[in-house]
């Protein structure tokens, strides 16, 4: 009777990533990836690396040369998303997380609401997607968004701390941008976002441009926003 093999398994993403040039390094750089049973895709702006063998010293090759590749863009935890691993860390803190989004539309929120034990830390999540909704859900000035328009830095901080001071959770997440095809009247570039992000009441604001179709940018500014909220999370351990 033929004995059953021990499989070893693991899968990673990467964000931002390219499915094409993560593949070609892993050629190029892990001698050992030829010898394992391998997956590289890509789906909504994060690369998935995934891998096997029953023999243990490829695989380890493998990882070891994955983690030294792409430290600085990998998941914290291995089989974890950076959303679940969000999720974790907002449940261990006990703390709430509120979204405030225009050209994202509530993808950002869904991307929680994905994952098992999120009604644990999804506090609430605002569609604001006109200039009317931002003034009366968030209390924008009307002054500032006729002046200088909806995607730039100040609208993002007046909407991550407009939303904080309207809800219980301890972060709060704004997304504002230009999704395309067509640009906004100040002629800003597509596929400009700016993210705001309030954690307990202190607000940071970060600049992105992405390409991409209207689908895509829509798809890599609500995961940027929930990565880059991690990595602040985890580097000020607060």
């Amino acid at each position: 009777m033929k004995e059953d093999k021990t499989w070893f398994e693991e899968r990673v993403e990467l964000y931002p990533a390219s499915k094409d040039a993560v593949f070609a390094l892993l050629q190029e750089k892990i001698k050992a990836f030829r010898f394992v049973e391998n997956d590289v895709d890509d789906a909504e702006g994060v690369c998935s690396i995934w891998y096997r063998s029953d023999e243990i010293h490829h695989f380890r090759h493998v990882q070891e040369g994955i983690r030294s590749l792409f430290q600085d863009i990998m998941i914290t935890h291995p089989n974890q998303t950076f959303v679940g691993e969000l999720v974790r860390l907002m449940i261990h803190k006990k703390w709430k997380i509120a979204f405030a989004e225009s050209l994202t539309a509530g993808y950002a929120s869904s991307l929680i609401a994905n994952i098992p034990d999120a009604s644990k830390v999804l506090e609430q999540s605002f569609v604001v997607y006109s200039e009317k909704a931002k003034e009366t859900i968030l209390g924008l000035d009307p002054t500032l968004m006729n002046s200088e328009g909806v995607v730039n830095e100040l609208v993002a901080s007046a909407m991550a701390k407009g939303l904080f001071e309207r809800t219980n959770a301890e972060v709060c997440i704004s997304l504002t941008g230009i999704a395309g095809p067509s640009t906004d009247a100040f002629q800003t570039p597509v596929g400009t976002v700016w993210i705001g992000i309030a954690i307990e009441g202190k607000v940071t604001t970060k600049e992105f441009h992405f390409h991409g179709n209207r689908n895509r940018i829509r798809r890599q500014a609500a995961h940027t926003a929930i990565n880059e909220t991690l990595q602040m999370l985890l580097e000020e351990k607060l």
